[in-house]
């Protein structure tokens, strides 16, 4: 009996390897977005806020990342379902789902909320 797992990985890397610079450009938005948000974070900290401000500003920045940060994956997910289906997966698929992004970090909460 062949161990089902690693048809299913053997079949993602085979994908993977298709389609590369789809999925690398995804990934790479992925990290340009953190290094914006910490790039913005230390940009609040040279500005002199009053300490109210200051956790405000930064709140609203990680939520703000974290909204895009799951619309990317919503994305990427997308981009995995297109390959599987036998479609071209496109950089812009990682784009056009920021829409779900809200959705997607919800479920996070709730995925967390429930292991917590």
């Amino acid at each position: 009996m062949r161990f089902k797992a690693r048809s299913h990985l053997g079949t993602a890397w085979t994908l993977l390897k298709r389609h590369w610079q789809a999925f690398f450009l995804a990934q790479l938005t992925v990290v340009a977005t953190w290094v914006a948000l910490e790039l913005a974070v230390v940009a609040t900290d040279w500005v002199d806020l009053p300490v109210v401000a200051h956790w405000s500003l930064w709140l609203c920045l990680h939520a703000a990342y974290f909204w895009v940060f799951c619309g990317l994956m919503a994305g990427i997910h997308r981009m995995a379902l297109q390959a599987v289906d036998g479609a071209t997966p496109t950089f812009v698929t990682a784009l056009s789902r920021l829409d779900r992004g809200s959705v997607h970090l919800l479920a996070s909460f709730l995925y967390w909320a429930a292991v917590l």
